[in-house]
């Protein structure tokens, strides 16, 4: 029952703006909700039964949340915020308790057919907020097939399983060229992120030659048209070049409140203390973000500086985890698979995560707790070992 409400959760989370909408969003907490209440049915102690070494940066970081809500500039909004928090904590200690090396085959593939769903859709009605969201979504199922073609393609051409990398590939050309026409520099940033660091930790040496080949071919080659037309850098909006102005007004925000924030939730309101003129448009104050365009930013500003360098901790302990037992899973193709779409897919999103709002989007966020708990999952100690042909 656990392993369908998974199943249905990653599959309905893209839809109706990717999730953001109260209803749609209302939907996939109680979905999880429900998940865990199964779990603790099951296991009246299960956040703890299977242990995770991000336990204690959790609970440092759910505790200082908690202390940023109460003393919040609009408590209403704040607990709001806070309940999103815990609900996406639970799932990942839901997906923790489940995971197997099956369900987890499932939930990458269900991911990857989902995204190529969508962008066939996208093709003529964007699904998501926005064209930089959808990009990043989109990124995602373009991770999880390269890296597993790139991980099988030997052992499929010396078998002759042609139509695997077919089926592989022509999702992903799909969702390559889907990707292209959101025109989202977030995006491109993303996935040429996730593919260096595919080529450098599959490859090593040679993954480096071959990246600083691409890179300086790229640049040579391409004229300086085309790249502008691709990424779509001359805008008409006034208003979208501005990130500079609300990442600057955001470290005064964390310089002002660096303990306890605004309160999770409050950025908008926040920020209007910092607004900044936009010339060339109607109105030069007509417009406030809200959301600071930088995902690390904006933690530091609703919720302090110690929750943004638990989630740091975090994420550095998931890479430290995952390369570690990439390495060590030697030939065993399933785990090899998980192990570096969970860690490329990362990378994708902690990158865009630097210019954009995507971990606020539950299609993107539900994802990202995914990856986690793959790498983070306690193993047993034979599937790790390093045993060639298995």
């Amino acid at each position: 029952m656990i392993s369908i409400l998974l199943f249905i959760l990653f599959l309905f989370a893209p839809w109706f703006k990717g999730g953001r909408e109260t209803a749609p969003l209302a939907v996939i907490q109680v979905i999880i909700l429900f998940a865990g209440l199964l779990c603790l049915r099951r296991n009246r102690y299960f956040p703890f039964s299977r242990s995770s070494r991000l336990n204690f940066p959790l609970v440092v970081f759910i505790g200082f949340c908690f202390l940023s809500t109460i003393y919040s500039m609009y408590l209403n909004n704040s607990i709001l915020g806070f309940i999103s928090v815990i609900i996406f904590i639970i799932l990942y200690q839901v997906l923790v308790y489940n995971s197997t090396d099956s369900i987890n085959d499932n939930l990458f593939m269900l991911i990857f057919i989902t995204v190529f769903v969508i962008s066939i859709v996208s093709f003529e009605k964007n699904l998501f907020p926005n064209r930089n969201l959808l990009a990043g979504y989109l990124v995602i199922g373009i991770v999880i097939g390269l890296t597993r073609i790139m991980i099988n393609m030997k052992d499929w051409l010396y078998d002759g399983k042609y139509g695997h990398v077919v089926l592989f590939s022509l999702p992903i050309l799909v969702m390559f060229i889907s990707l292209v026409k959101t025109h989202s520099r977030a995006g491109y940033l993303g996935l040429a992120a996730a593919v260096i660091f595919f080529a450098v930790t599959r490859y090593r040496k040679w993954g480096i030659a071959a990246v600083s080949a691409v890179l300086i071919l790229t640049f040579v080659i391409v004229p300086s048209s085309g790249i502008r037309k691709v990424l779509k850098m001359d805008s008409a909006d006034p208003y979208s070049n501005q990130r500079p102005n609300i990442w600057k007004g955001s470290v005064r925000m964390i310089l002002e409140r660096p303990f306890l924030g605004t309160g999770p939730g409050n950025f908008e309101y926040g920020f209007l203390k910092y607004n900044f003129p936009v010339y060339g448009a109607l109105a030069q104050y007509g417009k406030h973000p809200r959301f600071a365009h930088n995902e690390y930013l904006h933690l530091g500003a609703e919720a302090g500086l110690i929750p943004l360098f638990m989630f740091l901790w975090i994420v550095w302990l998931f890479f430290a985890r995952g390369i570690k037992r990439f390495y060590i899973a030697c030939d065993n193709k399933r785990l090899l698979w998980h192990y570096l779409s969970s860690m490329a897919g990362a990378v994708a999103i902690l990158t865009h995560a630097l210019v954009d709002f995507n971990l606020h989007l539950p299609a993107i966020s539900t994802v990202f707790v995914f990856f986690l708990s793959v790498v983070m999952r306690k193993e047993d100690s034979k599937q790790l070992r390093c045993v060639p042909g298995t």
